[in-house]
């Protein structure tokens, strides 16, 4: 992966700064300040360029894995800001890819995206869900955070303290660079896997050890069981025979029954009998009666009739009346019409009258009280003579509708005297109306009453002939009833020889036998308990054995894997696998390491590196001794020191770093030192720049971060990451 820009927005102590590493030499020197202090740099974000790119690529800073928590995600963002981002261009083979991871703290949303450039434009790579994209990324740069954190970064004294360190001391950090702390993780893993079997087997023992005679107590339970169905057998056998005694019993009993209760039956058949004889002789003497009743009753009916209808048609005499006095009354009451609307026209016309001469007197009073200016009458000049002139005229019209008026006050009186004449006429034949209807009204009231007289004869004429056919009925039901008295006595003379003490003897025997049959069924159920709780043990000891038989081929199988996971263990431990890989990679190490330092120094040295050491008991140890052979003498790497140590402890470092990367199938292009120049003197700050000129061929860039602002002059290019009131910023 070869860098090609990075643009970081209020991520950690940045504001916004973007860095075109096309623009920049191979090798990089990063320096910081703050408020533009040379002097004081810590914390100006020098580091947060690395941090920026493991951020935009993995979501984690060394804070994860030194602190070993989880940070809060808005922590990253800028003091003061609501949200940050990190946009990371680079390389892969002969493809473009560009990687964007922003934070939004109002919205608490992270979203990141992965795109690869075509040519023309950047087209999405990544997947549907954050996880997903983070997934892709891992997949395209072919390692992990920590590799890619091992592999790219040479932390502050991690070089020059490498050569200071003792065999074992050093022996942890080429652990913790190769990550072989991992293996002890699955150890612990599978050692937690094992306790998991080993309690598994454990149960197992137990529940077998508990369960040892279940096989011969499943044997004895079927005896009991076969035992049980043998009494049962017997004991149905019993209940049957008694059942089919019984049966015998209760068919001479339903026999004896069927007797006793035809005797009962006739008896209270007779009884009824008797009693429905009594009852008919009873009604039908009432039914006689009743007749005799309705003929008498008959007789005073018709009489009542014709005296009502004598006097009816008295009455009915007047009807005739009717007729001319509602034409008579129907002639005056036109003329009482006519009367009143003659009236209503001459009192009309008077009020006419009254309204012309109330009109005549106000317009005498307006020219009587008008002495200069118009006349309002004729609107002429208003004078004495003209006033007498237009009072002249104004009385003769006075006058003549007065005249009018007496006229028509006389044919008012006329007109009021013959409507009173007409009215009381009226009056006299309504009066004469309502007597012939008082009459007619009387007649009809005897209509009804004769209607009412009629209906009765008619209901006391039905009445007596349902009293004479019912009378012929209870004759024919007497004699009916008599007959049936005769047949029931007949019947009930053939069951004289019935011997109620019998039905007695067969009733107490069924009721032994019943008691016999309930103390059977009742062993029965006892017996069918026994043989329940024995079904149900035998199901129990059935399932308890092949429970056992489970568990058996289960011990089998966890013994197996317990006997694998413990050689995982041993294999996991430090004497296996990661003794295996510290040995195989010690090889490695060498190659890489004698080659790049045969390139760092002028002399013959050889680096060899020893994995193992024998313990006076005959064991072996972990140990990362390293081994300097010339030409001449072979000495521990404790014996160097000065720049020699450093260049040896720097190759070894390199290698390792190489050695990750190989192993996860990358290349190496790109490498941080952080602050390596910590604790070097002069010759050995001059000896690591030219160890980096010599790398240049390997690394496509290497990014030296420094507090040291005078080592500017010894570097192509230099980028400066300046600290300021409104964050960090970067120039180049």
């Amino acid at each position: 992966m070869i860098p090609l820009k990075l643009i970081i927005t209020d991520f950690m102590a940045h504001s916004s700064s973007e860095l075109d590493f096309r623009q920049l030499d191979s090798i990089i020197l990063i320096i910081g300040l703050i408020r533009g202090n040379p002097d004081d740099s810590n914390g100006a974000g020098k580091s947060a360029i690395f941090e920026a790119i493991t951020y935009v690529l993995y979501e984690m800073t060394r804070i994860n894995t030194e602190y070993r928590s989880e940070i809060p995600k808005d922590s990253l963002i800028r003091a003061g800001q609501d949200f940050m981002e990190v946009v990371f261009e680079f390389q892969i083979d002969d493809e473009l890819y560009k990687v964007a991871r922003s934070r939004d703290k109002k919205k608490s949303k992270t979203e990141v995206t992965l795109e690869q450039f075509n040519g023309k434009k950047w087209i999405p790579k990544g997947g549907k869900t954050i996880r997903e994209t983070n997934a892709k990324i891992v997949e395209l740069i072919g390692m992990d955070y920590e590799v890619f954190r091992n592999s790219l970064l040479f932390r502050q004294h991690e070089v020059s303290s490498f050569a200071k360190m003792s065999p074992q001391d050093r022996k942890d950090v080429v652990r913790k660079i190769l990550q072989l702390d991992r293996y002890d993780v699955y150890k612990k893993q599978t050692k937690k896997q094992l306790d998991e079997i080993e309690g598994t087997l454990k149960e197992i023992d137990q529940f077998l050890s508990a369960n040892i005679d279940v096989e011969e107590e499943h044997k004895e339970t079927e005896k009991e069981a076969a035992l049980i169905e043998q009494h049962l057998a017997i004991e149905e056998k019993k209940i049957k025979a008694l059942q089919k005694q019984i049966d015998k019993l209760r068919r001479e009993q339903t026999k004896l029954n069927k007797e006793a209760l035809k005797r009962e039956v006739l008896e209270k058949g007779i009884e009824q009998t008797n009693q429905h004889l009594n009852l008919t002789t009873s009604e039908l003497e009432q039914s006689v009666l009743r007749k005799e009743s309705c003929a008498e009753q008959l007789a005073q009916k018709q009489d009542q009739y014709e005296s009502l209808y004598a006097e009816a048609e008295q009455l009915e005499q007047a009807h005739p009346k009717i007729a001319t006095t509602k034409n008579k009354y129907n002639a005056y009451k036109l003329r009482v019409d006519r009367t009143e609307t003659d009236y209503r026209k001459i009192q009309s016309k008077v009020f006419i009258v009254d309204q012309k001469l109330e009109e005549i007197e106000n317009r005498i009073s307006e020219v009587e009280n008008q002495n200069e200016g118009d006349c309002p009458i004729c609107t002429r000049p208003i004078t004495a003579q003209h006033k007498k002139e237009v009072k002249k005229h104004l009385g003769a019209e006075h006058k003549s509708w007065s005249t009018r008026q007496d006229k028509g006050k006389v044919r008012l009186d006329e007109a009021i005297a013959k409507a009173q004449d007409a009215k009381a006429e009226l009056k006299k034949i309504e009066d004469d109306i309502e007597e012939i209807k008082d009459a007619a009204s009387k007649a009809k009231r005897l209509k009804a009453r004769m209607g009412d007289v009629k209906e009765v004869a008619l209901a006391l004429k039905e009445a007596a002939k349902n009293s004479e056919g019912l009378t012929r009925q209870y004759e024919k039901r007497l004699d009916e009833l008599q007959v049936e008295f005769e047949q029931q006595s007949e019947e009930l003379a053939v069951l004289a020889s019935f011997d109620p003490e019998q039905l007695d003897r067969a009733n107490g025997e069924i009721r032994e036998f019943n008691v016999d049959i309930q103390i059977a069924n009742d062993s029965v159920r006892v017996l069918e308990v026994k043989k329940g709780s024995c079904r149900e043990r035998a199901r129990q000891q059935k399932e308890i054995l092949e429970r056992i038989k489970e568990l058996k081929g289960k011990s089998k199988a966890a013994l197996e894997e317990q006997q694998i996971l413990k050689e995982l263990i041993r294999a996991f431990g430090k004497n296996g696998i990661q003794a295996l890989i510290l040995e195989n990679s010690a090889a490695e190490i060498e190659e890489i390491s004698n080659d790049l330092l045969s390139r760092l120094t002028n002399s013959n040295l050889l680096i060899r590196i020893r994995t193992q050491k024998q313990n006076k008991d005959g064991t072996y140890k972990e140990v990362f001794d390293i081994i300097i052979t010339d030409q001449y003498h072979t000495n521990p790497f404790e014996l160097y020191s000065g720049g020699e140590a450093f260049r040896i402890a720097f190759a070894i470092r390199i290698a390792l770093s190489t050695l990750l990367a190989r192993r996860a199938g990358v290349k190496m292009s790109t490498i941080f030192y952080d602050e390596a120049f910590q604790d070097l003197d002069a010759n050995g700050i001059s000896g690591l720049i030219d160890a980096f000129h010599i790398l240049s061929k390997d690394f496509r860039y290497q990014l030296v971060i420094t507090h040291d602002s005078e080592l500017k002059s010894k570097f192509a290019s230099v980028v400066t990451v300046t600290k300021g009131v409104s964050g960090a910023t970067v120039e180049y």
